[in-house]
């Protein structure tokens, strides 16, 4: 199959983040928490500034994901339930339901302009972890999509994660 320059594909986590697509990589859902795990895209800093200060302790994110398995679930996308406050319910506690999908982009190699695998679109993890970019997905949720990510505060995301 051909792909083509800048063109975006809903992929499971253990194809991206490098993999050629249906290759799987072994990831934890939530295995290691450091400051230094998330990156960001450009309009989401906030996000990550966010979750570095909180990871320092680990807390915040355990709780997050306290109903998540400790590996992801074979043979499925999700549903992987994350616990976050909702700041369109007056930050009252909800359970933001995702399946393990996010929108990557195809990577390319400097040799034939061939596909070299996909990247995520948005947040990516430095390790083989999935909470980074699960965590973002569902912040994108809470807010109205991916798009929705562009320009808040550190504060929001606190609140977000910690009520």
């Amino acid at each position: 199959e051909e792909i083509t320059p800048y063109q975006a594909r809903w992929l499971q986590l253990g194809t991206a983040s490098g993999a050629s697509a249906g290759e799987s990589v072994a990831r934890a859902v939530c295995g290691s928490i450091d400051a230094t795990m998330m990156l960001g895209s450009t309009g989401c800093q906030w996000l990550v500034a966010a979750i570095a200060s909180l990871s320092a302790s680990e807390w915040p994110i355990r709780e997050v994901f306290a109903q998540c398995p400790k590996q992801p679930l074979e043979g499925r996308d999700g549903p992987y339930a994350l616990a976050l406050f909702d700041p369109n319910r007056g930050f009252k506690r909800t359970q933001v339901m995702l399946n393990d999908r996010i929108p990557c982009y195809a990577r390319y190699s400097n040799r034939r302009d061939r596909a070299a695998g996909w990247r995520p679109c948005y947040g990516s993890a430095l390790r083989l972890e999935m909470w980074p970019m699960l965590l973002e997905k569902g912040v994108a949720r809470l807010l109205g999509g991916y798009q929705a990510l562009q320009a808040h505060r550190v504060p929001l995301a606190w609140a977000i994660l910690t009520g």
